[in-house]
């Protein structure tokens, strides 16, 4: 997961901060993870604007208790839903499952379009957030030349 450092190691801090996401309307705590620094680094300058973006960034590795997880795959989607602007009828579909609090963890396709990535989203209101654990954090120093030597 990749996050302000200012915020990097403090779920709670984390889940105060809700933007509204694909899956997510503004002011429901959740987190967006990736299994991967690299996917997450992908997922945040995608949707991240320009000017929104500290130059001091986080990577941190957290660890979320064992447990049902509700995953969602590309056929149970409709056709569009990774477009930009993100769609609403994605955000209710990602609220519709994320308000029945049933399960702490949820997955859905990423849409960076790399096939078979996953995102995944770690529900604020789950009962088991307590439970979640930061592992590590790592600085990272965002520097938009990295980008133009690609």
């Amino acid at each position: 997961m990749s996050t302000d450092a200012a915020l990097a190691g403090d779920i709670s801090a984390i889940l105060r901060r809700t933007a509204a996401g694909r899956w997510n309307a503004k002011g429901y705590p959740c987190i967006y993870a990736c299994d991967t620094d690299w996917q997450a680094l992908l997922e945040y300058i995608i949707t991240v604007p320009v000017l929104k973006r500290p130059r001091d960034l986080a990577i941190t590795a957290i660890q979320v208790p064992a447990g049902k997880v509700t995953e969602t795959s590309l056929y149970q989607l409709f056709p569009g839903w990774d477009g930009w602007p993100r769609p609403v009828a994605a955000r209710k579909f990602g609220m519709d499952l994320l308000s029945k609090c049933e399960t702490l963890l949820l997955t859905f396709p990423s849409a960076t379009g790399k096939k078979n990535a996953i995102i995944y989203l770690i529900n604020g209101k789950h009962p088991q957030i307590r439970m979640v654990k930061v592992l590590w954090t790592e600085q990272y120093i965002w520097d938009p030349a990295k980008l133009r030597r690609i």
